[in-house]
């Protein structure tokens, strides 16, 4: 069925019709946090710069994230694809906050939750919009076929594997694909913008809330800065 909300968005990847992220500007010396006034890892205090935004801040947003998705969506069977294995913390808040809500809505008519749940892995093989997609994790994706789709990141980078991967789907005769991420990047050559979005931030290394850089940071549960002693010490 077709969700009058969405006639307000432009084509997928575009942003256009969608609420502003909470934008966090370059200057991260007026627009991040100490520290020090944060429970952080002693053993690894060196490889943190700053906390970019707070575990508190990120909830909120989350929150204000899921009842945007109720109020486009309504009690529209919805498809929740969350991209592993970063979006998995993220994913887990979101879905959290929309089962509460879908719960207390003294207008929801049905006795389901409206949302179901998949879980995949992509990778993409070059660095290209056209290259070859990997998509592990949901064998039936035929099941997509007329239903409204949200697929769930923990950041917009260059945005060229959710391209992709949001091609993928449509071929699958999905009635709509959208995108929900709790971080868009303002990196250079970026091609795709996301529907959904908590916080706008600017190119630097961020890790916690489930990023990672090489595997260190993903537990935190701020999201916080790398520092260079970081970048050094955990390149490959």
């Amino acid at each position: 069925m077709p969700v009058k909300a969405l006639e307000s968005f432009g084509p997928i990847g575009s942003g256009q019709g969608r609420t502003d992220p909470i934008w966090i500007g370059d200057d991260l010396s007026g627009n991040s946090f100490d520290k020090s006034v944060y429970v952080i890892d002693r053993h690894r205090a060196d490889d943190i710069d700053k906390v970019l935004i707070p575990e508190g801040l990120i909830a909120d947003r989350t929150a204000k994230l899921a009842y945007d998705l109720k109020a486009v969506y309504g009690e529209e069977e919805l498809h929740m694809i969350c991209l592993l294995k970063g979006s998995r913390p993220f994913y887990n808040t979101l879905i959290s906050t929309m089962q509460k809500i879908y719960a207390a809505d003294p207008t929801q008519t049905v006795s389901r939750y409206s949302f179901f749940e998949h879980f995949v892995r992509v990778q993409s093989y070059s660095g290209t919009e056209s290259g070859d997609l990997t998509v592990t994790g949901m064998s039936e994706l035929e099941e997509l076929r007329g239903k409204h789709v949200v697929i769930v990141e923990d950041i917009i980078d260059t945005g060229k594997t959710l391209t992709q991967f949001c091609v993928y789907l449509e071929q699958y005769g999905a009635a709509s694909v959208r995108t929900v991420s709790l971080l868009e990047k303002r990196k250079e050559g970026r091609v795709f913008s996301g529907d959904f979005v908590g916080f706008s931030i600017p190119d630097v290394f961020v890790v916690g809330c489930g990023l990672d850089y090489n595997d260190f940071g993903r537990q935190y549960g701020h999201v916080c800065v790398v520092s260079q002693h970081g970048v050094k010490k955990y390149a490959k």
